[in-house]
């Protein structure tokens, strides 16, 4: 049998495992069907290596129960940033990165050709001119080596643009670089350069730490970078429903991101169907960025305005919207803080003072039930709601029926 390896070849496969254990913990060795139950052995077991001291079991009908217990607002760094330094390699893989960084401080600059001599010459190691021109190209494309062409000679040379270089005093940047690394977007980026720089979170705990969402920097950098160029993607998306993957042409517009849960979205036009859409990055399996978007700033404006009545993510078929009013009363006298929340938190609704201690908040909104929890955080205030939604206005007041029945018993 194959000894266990810590490393992976495809960071997507660890992705998906350390989402089901983390976010919704109840995976068993009989539950996970898109693997074979080895794979899903060895990749718990590497799970464990990287978070082995926030992984707990429990027992159920179906069986042993895999799942990630983390404090999010008592850590003071985002462990999943353990999964980004697990990338597999091999013996000439390791022995090249040391060979041709060691090569270039020595002489600076040289061809794929000479490299490969002066690595023979200097270690006694022999490669193929094409393989050490293929990681000199590797490495150029991930920004660790420059090149430059003199003559029909292709000269690489190491980049300058080093962490030493942008942060020389690293004292002024501590807070910032400690702050960024675990609270902003493509966050792993400050990781490492805390890492460098040996720098370690003393300072800042967060209330609210969305870390799972770190696992989807890699799609949103895809994202962005399509969205930066006006470039259609194809995505492979799994259903919410079926768990199966559909594949979906589209064209991004815009990154959401949720203040409540840390969730990112991106705001697509499908060119089959013919609409607007928001996907959950974290559903996204895979992005490959496509040719020019030629219709895109035709739908530029569509789009700005399809976003317009929407309270969170749906977006509307077609232009209609429905109403929604809400009225509530309020103590003028102690309660000021709830009529300045309501005008905090109308959004593109109003809010008016229908008579003493009464106020009513109406709004005309794409998805009505998209605003019922935020409606419910108002329950002992609200008088009635209205709305042309009639099955979310029926369904509110029957929870609250069932409600007040709990307390009665």
């Amino acid at each position: 049998m194959a000894e266990f390896q810590e490393l992976i070849k495809n960071f997507n496969h660890l992705r998906t495992y350390i989402r089901t254990f983390y976010i919704y913990g109840y995976a068993t060795r009989n539950t996970i069907n898109k693997k074979s139950k080895r794979t899903y052995d060895n990749e718990k077991r590497r799970i464990a290596s990287y978070l082995g001291e926030y992984m707990k079991y429990h027992y159920s009908k179906k069986g042993k129960a895999v799942f990630l217990s983390i404090d999010s607002a008592g850590i003071f760094q985002n462990p999943f940033y353990k999964a980004y330094q697990s990338k597999s390699f091999t013996d000439n893989d390791i022995m090249l990165h040391f060979f041709i960084l060691d090569r270039l401080e020595c002489k600076k600059t040289l061809t794929a050709g000479q490299m490969a001599d002066e690595i023979s010459l200097a270690y006694g190691e022999v490669f193929d001119v094409q393989t050490v021109r293929g990681k000199l190209r590797e490495y150029e494309k991930e920004g660790i080596l420059q090149s430059q062409k003199v003559g029909k000679a292709l000269y690489y040379k190491k980049s300058e643009d080093t962490v030493e270089r942008f942060f020389p005093n690293k004292e002024s940047m501590e807070d910032c670089l400690i702050f960024a690394s675990e609270n902003m977007p493509f966050s792993v980026v400050g990781s490492y350069i805390c890492n460098r720089m040996n720098l370690k979170n003393k300072r800042f705990l967060w209330k609210h730490h969305f870390i799972a969402y770190t696992l989807d920097d890699i799609i949103l950098l895809q994202m962005v970078k399509a969205i930066e160029e006006n470039r259609q993607v194809e995505l492979i998306n799994i259903s919410r429903k079926t768990n199966k993957e559909i594949i979906i042409k589209a064209i991004p517009f815009f990154i959401f991101v949720s203040t409540q849960t840390g969730r990112r979205y991106v705001f697509v036009y499908t060119e089959k169907e013919k609409r607007f859409l928001t996907l959950r990055l974290d559903y996204i399996e895979k992005i490959t960025v496509l040719d020019m978007a030629k219709t895109k700033d035709m739908l530029q404006q569509k789009a700005k305005k399809a976003l317009q009545t929407r309270w969170g993510t749906s977006v509307a078929w077609q232009s209609a919207t429905e109403h929604f009013e809400m009225t509530l009363f309020v103590d003028e006298q102690k309660e000021q803080f709830i009529i300045d929340r309501l005008k905090r938190e109308k959004r593109f609704g109003t809010v008016k003072r229908v008579e003493k201690n009464t106020y009513c908040f109406s709004i005309d909104v794409t998805d009505t039930n998209e605003m019922m929890n935020w409606v419910k955080t108002f329950t002992g205030r609200i008088i009635h709601i209205t709305g042309d939604n009639q099955a979310v206005i029926r369904r509110f007041y029957k929870d609250m029926y069932r409600m007040a029945q709990l307390y009665k018993d």
